[in-house]
């Protein structure tokens, strides 16, 4: 819902044209909470240098209920990036020098379905037509939802209305009729169902 609001509303919504503005945002550059000298950075590099985890920290600010609170990420990228002037294999219990990915850090749960990382390059380049990939918007309340089909070349996007909800069963009774046309033809292509609903 603050996805589509932020981007024209339910009427100028296009997910091209918010992909582009999220990638506009992304580059600014910007100082990180713990870069700015003050009580917060002090309180956070010292507990760090005695060998309290993140988790901890942040766990004694929300106790403490300390002003300009930070979240365990913020406290971890900090340290990785330099901000804090700390290394990692001093102050952190992994004593990795570097951060693992994030597929690395976080085990698939569901190891039947292919991992996003691992499709083809042509279909990351975008530099081959016919690949489709779906962005779901859930509404207000969890009451319903929607779906945009974008072909990832042409950005040519299709939205489905899903009104009963987003389970599975709704997706695909989405689905149905905007991937077939009027004659009962496909018009994606077969794939793009298997996809979306496996």
């Amino acid at each position: 819902m603050r996805e589509v609001t932020r981007n024209g509303g339910r009427a100028r919504y296009r997910p091209a044209l918010s992909e582009r503005r999220a990638e506009r945002k992304r580059s600014r550059t910007r100082d990180r909470v713990l870069a700015e000298p003050g009580g917060l950075r002090d309180r956070v590099r010292s507990e760090l240098a005695e060998g309290r985890s993140p988790e901890a920290i942040w766990a004694d600010l929300v106790a403490d209920d300390y002003p300009g609170l930070v979240c365990v990420e913020t406290i971890y990228s900090s340290v990785y990036d330099g901000t804090l002037g700390l290394k990692a294999t001093e102050c952190l219990r992994s004593r990795r020098p570097r951060r693992r990915c994030r597929t690395a850090r976080n085990a698939n749960k569901r190891a039947g379905l292919p991992n996003i990382a691992l499709r083809p390059a042509a279909v990351n380049d975008r530099d081959e037509p016919g690949h489709w990939e779906a962005d779901q918007i859930i509404g207000a309340n969890n009451k319903s939802s929607m779906l945009w089909l974008t072909e990832r070349v042409t950005r040519f996007s299709i939205p489905v209305t899903m009104p009963n909800g987003y389970a599975s069963a709704d997706a695909l009774a989405g689905l149905l009729p905007a991937t077939l046309d009027d004659h009962g033809g496909d018009t994606l292509g077969g794939d793009v169902l298997m996809v979306v609903v496996s």
